[in-house]
């Protein structure tokens, strides 16, 4: 799994994405995660249910880089401002590539 620089810029904070059977609970739901950061393996892993819808896979994905770049957790102002960072710069090449032209 490759994440591309010229989207993201340099991640140095995890160097693979993974997919995974099983997950661990999430420690606010306590169910099942769809997605971790774990940043002393440097890596990022996704629940295999997840790939079966890429709006889902997308979110989860970002979601948990936005972890790996912040280093902060769910909730907190770190993260949400790299979460948001990291929509804007995806939303921004979207809609140079076209994608986004609904909003027009």
């Amino acid at each position: 799994f490759f994440i591309s620089d010229t989207l993201f810029g340099t991640v140095s904070n995890f160097n693979q994405v993974l997919i995974s059977e099983t997950m661990q609970r999430d420690a606010y739901s306590f169910s099942p995660a769809e997605g971790l950061f774990q940043g002393l393996e440097k890596r990022i892993i996704i629940k295999r249910s997840v790939l079966s819808n890429r709006q889902r896979f997308i979110a989860v994905l970002l979601h948990e880089i936005a972890h790996a770049i912040s280093g902060a957790s769910d909730s907190s102002r770190t993260f949400e401002d790299e979460l948001t960072r990291l929509l804007g710069i995806f939303g921004e090449k979207s809609l140079s590539k076209g994608i986004l032209d609904i909003f027009k």
